[in-house]
């Protein structure tokens, strides 16, 4: 059932993807381009908001705020799982494994890869202050529009 925690939380997490992603690709190599990364990660933060943070928006605020920490953590290893089964796919199309179990292997070390970008302290911390800030304006929604 649609509610305005649920509608507040989703705009706010797809906007902390959307400005994730632009600050991840600042810190891409030279030669390689963001693609879709910021429609996925948008995407992501659209449902995991509308999934996640959306129904426990209500409670105390520090639960709503973990809550939306919670929901940005489940959307980076969404888009991480994302970005990087197309990475894995893009390589194996250039026949860059033996076969479908180094694919699959492949995949988890790319995710490790991926994933150290976002321990700048800048990508890093547009992830915490946007979680925190769309689990407060959801508990504010939740609130305030019963």
């Amino acid at each position: 059932m649609p509610t305005a925690a649920k509608l507040i939380a989703a705009i706010v997490l797809a906007a902390v993807g959307f400005f994730a992603a632009g600050t991840v690709a600042g810190h891409l190599p030279a030669n390689t381009g963001p693609g879709y990364l910021w429609a996925i990660a948008s995407g992501v933060g659209l449902l995991s908001g509308w999934r996640v943070l959306g129904p426990d928006a209500r409670g105390t605020p520090l639960a709503a705020v973990s809550a939306g920490l919670r929901a940005t953590v489940i959307m980076v290893l969404i888009v991480l799982m994302i970005v990087s089964f197309a990475q894995m796919i893009q390589r194996s199309l250039q026949r860059h494994y033996d076969g479908p179990v180094h694919a699959l292997q492949s995949m988890f070390g790319l995710m490790l890869d991926n994933g150290a970008l976002l321990l700048h302290p800048d990508v890093a911390g547009v992830l915490l202050v946007g979680g925190m800030l769309a689990g407060g304006l959801a508990h504010r929604a939740a609130r305030s529009w019963r």
